[in-house]
C-alpha cells in the first residue's frame, strides 16, 4: 500500500488481542471482511436468511475459497482448510459464552484463540497438506479420489526428486541424505 500509494492503508486492526473468534474475523483482513459483508452477508440477509444462517453462509463461502487457494497449489483436495474454517462457528459460540461469564480483563478467550488458531490450527493444516503433497509426488501407485488425486498434474518425478535432493543437500539437519530421496535418480546422487 505504501509503495503503490494506495489510499486505504487499513488492512488489519489489532487481531492479536482478540478475546473472541468473531472479533478476530472482523479485525484480521479488513478488505476481505468488507468484501464478504458487502457481497455475501448483506445479500443473504436481504434474501430473508436469519442472521445466524447468513453468518454460516459467509463462512461457507470463505471456507470454500480458502480450500481452493490451498488445495490447487498442493494438487490435493483434502478439505482440511474447509473443515478448519467451518470449525470456527462453534469456536465463536464458545468464546462468546466465555466472554459473558468472565471479567472483561480476563485473557482466557485470547489464550484460547492463540492456542487453537495460531499454535495448533494453521500449523496443523500446513503440515497435513505438505504431507499429502509429498506423499502424492513420491508415490508410485495410482491415486484414488479425495485421498491422493491431484487437482493439477504434478511435474515429472525426476524434477521433484532433483528439487527434494537440493533441499536435502542444503539442509544440514536433514534426516535423509539427498541421494536416498530417489536412489534411481542420477541427479540426486550428484548433489
Amino acid at each position: 500500500a505504501e509503495l503503490t500509494r494506495f489510499a486505504d492503508r487499513l488492512f488489519y486492526r489489532d487481531w492479536w488481542n482478540s478475546s473472541k473468534f468473531d472479533e478476530y474475523w472482523r479485525l484480521w483482513n479488513l478488505p476481505v471482511h468488507n468484501f464478504l459483508v458487502r457481497h455475501a452477508y448483506f445479500p443473504a440477509l436481504n434474501a430473508g436468511l436469519p442472521r445466524s444462517a447468513a453468518v454460516f453462509f459467509v463462512f461457507f463461502v470463505s471456507a470454500s475459497l480458502h480450500e481452493l487457494l490451498v488445495s490447487v497449489p498442493c494438487h490435493v483436495l483434502k478439505l482440511h482448510v474447509f473443515g478448519a474454517m467451518m470449525a470456527q462457528m462453534p469456536l465463536i459460540a464458545l468464546t462468546n459464552a466465555i466472554s459473558r461469564h468472565v471479567s472483561a480483563k480476563s485473557r482466557v478467550g485470547n489464550i484460547l484463540f492463540w492456542v487453537t488458531f495460531c499454535i495448533v490450527g494453521q500449523p496443523m493444516c500446513i503440515m497435513l497438506y505438505a504431507h499429502q503433497y509429498f506423499r502424492l509426488v513420491n508415490s508410485s501407485s495410482s491415486p484414488d479420489l479425495l485421498h491422493d488425486r491431484p487437482l493439477v498434474q504434478p511435474p515429472p518425478s525426476d524434477a521433484n526428486a532433483t528439487f527434494l535432493a537440493a533441499l536435502g543437500a542444503l539442509d544440514d539437519y536433514s534426516l535423509v541424505p539427498a541421494a536416498a530421496l530417489r536412489p534411481d535418480d542420477p541427479t540426486a546422487a550428484e548433489l
